[in-house]
């Protein structure tokens, strides 16, 4: 940071530009260093998309010399090995092209030699299989054939992993899907196509057909999800038309049928054709993958160019534009600040407030050349204003000399007065305090009375509870003598009726006495129970009479208490009106004891206050006369600053000569 603090706005301003520039080509070379080693990377995917195009012919023209070899060796007409022999110098030339590229442009690639190898081994036991087939011998060349073409598959298949362009890779990927579906359907059609020619079929052939047609359906499975447009229309069609219907009718039939019956199927003459059909219309659409994978990577290297021309160009146009408005940047910075720098030379050197530092540019320069002349001109009006300033202020000091006599005169007064003041603050604050003193007693005695009113306030809501309770047992008392009052008379009338019956009874009596002693000696008996019963009666009614008596001192003893009980009911509610008036005076006598401990609360509230506010009064009198006192030492100073900016007044009129604003 301090060394960019010795350096010029020049210097900072051509460092800045050196570091962008220096930026920009870093950021071309990385930029270039990637679009190279895309560029490389693309032209390497290239080569090896054609190493493995010429790997899939190999796979492919073997497939078709298997397939020729197989027709050969079922009908050996000299028609059939001429095309045998075309086909093997066809399947020669693949596996020349690839040995081509092998020993030439990839002899020093690590990845390749790590695995063709293998194929040119197996390509090696080429030549005693094909003297078999010309000895009409094909044991081994169907398993030969179709394990060279796997291995070549395989092959190709993981150096697929070499592509570095994802599109390429996928593209690569759906092509090896048809392959692989093509040398399946190939072998099918091998096997399918013996089968048919001998009529007969084995457990091992038959398991060899299933797994063809299981790998051939996850192979069907994986090219419809990658396949698109016109390719997958293309490959549906060939999949899915009357031939090809006929043939998986023959090739489930053949595998889920131990005994078949081959009249019923197709002739190996008609099988293989159509097989080949579809074959060749797999290979169609694997010729368009591998011409739409060549042709998009001939588009990537391509517009990789495009685009390495495109960024070349545009550093080019814009290190030019940087450049030029750099080297305009820094000349006409250092002319223009030459030319404000030697105006504000001048201005300090002669004071000279009257020139113009503005520069005629609307730049940044041209805004700070703008606000310097307004600085001067606002420093020059400050001058101006500075000298009105002078002469008013010497105008003001003379006038405040003679103010601050009279305030000096009237500090003295203040003074006085403020002594007088403070003299009666006291003694009235003294008065405050004995009226809060007395205030305060008055208080004390208020809240005795007040505590003794409630106390009695609750002496006699207890009587009135009490009260209240012996009313209620009075009336339950009253209650039940009217109660027992009615059992008597029920009691009363129960004896009367017993009475009676004693009357009929006695009366019944005599006459069964009667009747008895008409009887004479057989009635004698009945007479004496007749007398047992009249006395009974007679008992009876003797009984009840002394019941009734009973009942008749019971009831007037009942209703003497009823009687005392309804006076002393009345005079409990007597007793419960003067407790209520009891306490509603006591309630009274509480609340006026209330509102004068309120009154004399205020009154000691107030004379507190008042006491405080003359201790206040009392304070500020002192304040103030602590002002006046300062007061007057402060007009004393000011008779000694005025003098002071006469002096500085004189001084800086003798340095406001020194600029010329006029």
């Amino acid at each position: 940071m301090n060394l960019l603090k010795r350096l010029s706005i020049l210097q900072l301003t051509i460092i800045s530009s050196l570091a962008l520039i220096a930026f920009i080509f870093i950021l071309l070379a990385k930029v270039a260093t990637q679009y190279w080693h895309d560029y490389s990377s693309t032209s390497q995917d290239i080569e090896y998309i054609k190493l493995l195009d010429a790997i899939e012919k190999i796979a492919h023209h073997h497939a078709v010399e298997r397939g020729l070899s197989a027709g050969f060796l079922g009908n050996p007409t000299a028609d059939k090995k001429s095309a045998v022999s075309a086909q093997r110098a066809k399947a020669d030339n693949a596996e020349k092209t690839v040995r081509d590229l092998y020993s030439g442009q990839f002899r020093d690639d690590e990845k390749v030699k790590k695995w063709l190898p293998f194929l040119f081994k197996e390509l090696n036991d080429k030549p005693t299989i094909r003297r078999e087939v010309d000895n009409k011998n094909g044991k081994n060349a169907f398993k030969y054939y179709s394990h060279l073409n796997q291995i070549a598959i395989d092959t190709a298949t993981r150096m697929q992993a070499y592509i570095s362009n994802r599109d390429l890779a996928s593209k690569l990927s759906i092509a090896f899907l048809l392959a692989k579906s093509k040398e399946r359907k190939g072998q099918l059609r091998g096997k399918i196509n013996g089968v048919l020619s001998k009529k007969s079929i084995n457990s091992q052939i038959r398991g060899e057909l299933t797994y063809y047609q299981t790998q051939l359906g996850i192979l069907k499975e994986q090219l419809e999800t990658s396949l698109e447009g016109e390719q997958l229309e293309a490959y549906n069609r060939a999949m899915s038309d009357s031939s090809a219907k006929e043939l998986d009718s023959v090739i489930n039939y053949l595998i889920n049928n131990d005994n078949p019956d081959f009249n019923t199927l197709m002739s190996s003459s008609d099988w293989f054709p159509k097989a080949t059909n579809q074959i060749v219309a797999v290979k169609k659409i694997l010729d368009k993958q591998w011409l739409k994978t060549v042709d998009h990577s001939a588009a990537v290297k391509s517009d990789l160019v495009s685009q390495s021309w495109f960024i070349t160009i545009s550093f080019i146009v814009a290190m030019s534009v940087i450049a030029v408005i750099n080297m305009h940047l820094v000349t006409s910075l250092k002319h223009e600040l030459n030319h404000l720098t030697g105006i504000l030379e001048k201005v300090a050197s002669e004071g000279d407030l009257t020139l113009d530092v503005r520069l005629k540019t609307s730049d940044e320069l041209g805004q700070i050349s703008e606000s310097i002349h307004n600085t001067v001109y606002a420093f020059k009006d400050l001058l101006l204003g500075l000298s009105k300033s002078i002469n008013v202020g010497t105008d003001l000091g003379e006038k405040m000399d003679k103010a601050a006599s009279h305030v000096n005169e009237d500090a003295q007064r203040t003074q006085t007065m403020a002594s007088s003041i403070a003299t009666a603050i006291e003694e009235m604050a003294a008065t405050s305090e004995e009226i809060a003193r007395s205030a305060s007693d008055t208080l004390a005695a208020s809240d005795q009375l007040n505590n003794e009113s409630k106390k009695l306030l609750e002496d006699n809501q207890r009587n009135l509870d009490a009260m209240n309770a012996l009313s209620e047992h009075m009336d339950m008392v009253n209650e039940m003598a009217a109660k027992m009052e009615k059992q008597v008379a029920e009691i009363n009338t129960i004896l009367d009726s017993i009475r009676s019956v004693a009357d009929q009874t006695n009366l019944l009596a005599l006459n069964a006495a009667i009747e008895a002693a008409r009887a004479g000696e057989h009635g004698r008996g009945f007479a004496v129970v007749a007398d047992e019963v009249r006395g009974l009666a007679n008992n009876s009614k003797e009984s009840s009479e002394q019941i009734s008596s009973l009942l008749s001192n019971l009831n007037e003893i009942s209703q003497s208490v009823v009687n005392a009980i309804k006076e002393n009911t009345q005079l409990a509610s007597e007793i419960m009106s003067e407790v209520e008036e009891t306490r509603l005076v006591s309630m009274q006598v509480s609340e006026h004891s209330n509102n004068v401990e309120q009154l004399t609360t205020s009154v000691a509230t107030a004379a507190q206050q008042q006491s405080t506010v003359a201790q206040d009064i009392s304070t500020n009198t002192s304040a103030v006369l602590e002002a006046a006192n300062d007061e007057l030492e402060t007009s004393i100073a000011l008779k000694e600053l005025f003098e002071d900016m006469k002096l500085n007044s004189d001084t800086l009129q003798r340095t406001m000569d020194n600029f010329k604003i006029d």
